[in-house]
């Protein structure tokens, strides 16, 4: 709903100043790593980091104001993870979760010139759901940023990089027991994440 009536305002902008519309549905690979450190807790303090896949599709929708674009997108994914460091030899390690369906509600501002495009994306704080692991159907509060570069010397297609930086601001069992992060013992997980992927951004006047 949120995404709708932010849509819609953008929307509303675009046609006053007389700027195009931007539909944007885009698909996505994802790599990367997120870590967290454990504190005050003896042997086990120390950090602790996964790498991680996925796939992510979904749709930008605002306007353009040339060579300025806007507008909120909404996206939806899968993200595996497994862990690769642990702080010292002989920790066993049970994950949350290895397998999260991601959703993830952005705003969007960039600006185009000939071949390419730039854009900064602030995520609001979204849920992700776990599938696996010690409570599925568990669910973490999640927001950042990210940055991207698009190239569109190609016919109504964007080859797109990002990064994002995204953390984990609290958790939800499936008791309905909330934890905001960082606790005593555990600082918030952070992902690092670089994505390739295509658009079709499509501008109506």
């Amino acid at each position: 709903m949120r995404l709708v009536i932010l849509a819609l305002l953008l929307i509303c902008v675009s046609i006053n100043t007389k700027a195009s519309i931007l539909i944007e549905p885009y698909l996505n690979y994802l790599t990367g790593s997120s870590k967290f450190e454990g504190s005050n807790s003896g042997i086990l303090n120390g950090d602790y980091v996964y790498s991680e896949t996925g796939t992510n599709y979904g749709i930008k929708l605002g306007g353009t104001f040339d060579p300025i674009f806007f507008g909120a997108s909404y996206e939806l994914g899968n993200l595996k993870r497994k862990i690769d460091k642990v702080p010292r030899e002989g920790i066993t390690v049970n994950p949350s979760s290895n397998k999260i369906d991601t959703t993830l509600l952005g705003i969007i501002i960039g600006a185009k010139i000939p071949f390419l495009r730039f854009w900064g994306s602030y995520y609001i704080d979204s849920e992700w759901k776990y599938k696996d692991g010690s409570d599925p159907g568990a669910k973490d509060t999640v927001g950042g940023f990210g940055l991207g570069l698009g190239f569109t010397g190609l016919p109504f297609m964007s080859i797109n990089l990002e990064y994002r930086s995204l953390e984990v601001k609290e958790h939800k069992n499936t008791s309905g027991v909330v934890t905001k992060y960082p606790t005593s013992t555990v600082s918030g997980q952070k992902y690092s994440d670089f994505l390739i992927g295509v658009s079709i951004p499509l501008e109506f006047l």
